[in-house]
């Protein structure tokens, strides 16, 4: 089975990301577009795990309940990589990168210590939108400097999930195989 670990997005957030994504699929109908349901953040992409593998790994990322939630923001769009050769259109993280990047180092220390590959490259997080198809770029009309930046609400982060993603050919499937609840912080002391 095919494994990531991910954060979902709020039913409201994921509703207001949508309705720019709609706005921007219009100018650019040939590509691969995310299906609103499957938008997540991705913490570490794991691959190809089998199934006696999989209940270890769920206990492994269960030791990280409890852990401080966080609030964060998504921003504008960006491009992956960047420059003429962009593949990806994505939205980037403008609030709450370093919780998010400690998270993810978290998780990653976990998958560690069961034997599962560390990432070489620096954690970047983004949520994926769009992706060109084999062997095109993204169209001049998705560059984000031309893109104006979506009003969004902020994320409170107080899970993670294992997810599966079954390939399909009308596309991927997601499905939650353990959820991790972390701890809200308590409220900050000009809110009371």
């Amino acid at each position: 089975m095919r494994l990531f670990i991910g954060i979902p997005l709020s039913d409201g957030l994921r509703a207001k990301v949508a309705a720019a994504a709609r706005d921007w699929r219009e100018l650019a109908p040939d590509l691969k577009w995310v299906e609103p349901d499957l938008y997540h953040l991705t913490l570490q992409f794991l691959g190809e795990v089998d199934e006696a593998d999989r209940a270890a790994l769920a206990h492994g990322l269960a030791e990280l309940a409890g852990r401080p939630g966080f609030t964060l923001r998504l921003g504008g769009a960006m491009t992956l990589p960047r420059g003429r050769r962009a593949r990806v259109l994505a939205l980037g993280v403008t609030r709450g990168w370093e919780e998010l990047a400690a998270l993810a180092g978290a998780v990653t220390e976990a998958t560690g210590r069961l034997d599962f590959p560390r990432e070489e490259r620096a954690f970047k997080s983004h949520l994926t939108l769009a992706r060109a198809r084999r062997g095109q770029s993204l169209p001049r009309a998705l560059d984000p400097r031309r893109l104006a930046a979506p009003e969004l609400p902020p994320l409170d982060v107080r899970e993670f999930h294992l997810f599966e993603s079954q390939l399909r050919p009308d596309g991927p499937l997601y499905a939650s195989l353990a959820r991790v609840e972390l701890v809200a912080p308590p409220p900050e002391l000009g809110s009371l």
